[in-house]
């Protein structure tokens, strides 16, 4: 999970966690970039906008790397409205900020390989 809000990023990583998944998660995209380096995600839950390195940005790297560009992606903001093809750079979905628990665990059943515990 890339998401620069500590205190929603620590909220939703112990809610997933909860549910037997495994989690890591990265402050921003250039730090979540160094966790695609030693650990390859089911799932990434992104946020758009976060200093550094912001959430298309990101999604551009990954993309480019052939190692990462299958992972789906998740994107979480506070602008879904807005947000289209060219900003989430082929998300699977777009979670609107605040968003329903149960919403997350279903967008989040929907793309890994394993249920929730």
């Amino acid at each position: 999970m890339v998401e620069d809000d500590a205190s929603l990023r620590n909220m939703l990583a112990e809610l997933l966690r909860d549910g037997g998944l495994e989690v890591r998660t990265a402050i921003h995209g250039e730090a979540a970039l160094t966790v695609l380096e030693e650990w390859r995600p089911d799932l990434i839950l992104l946020d758009m906008r976060m200093p550094v390195m912001d959430g298309k940005s990101f999604r551009g790297r990954q993309m480019a790397n052939p190692a990462w560009r299958d992972i789906p992606v998740v994107v979480m903001s506070a602008t879904e409205r807005f947000l289209g093809e060219e900003e989430t750079i082929g998300a699977k979905a777009v979670l609107a900020k605040p968003f329903d628990f149960d919403q997350l665990f279903a967008l989040v059943e929907t793309w890994i390989d394993r249920p929730r515990g």
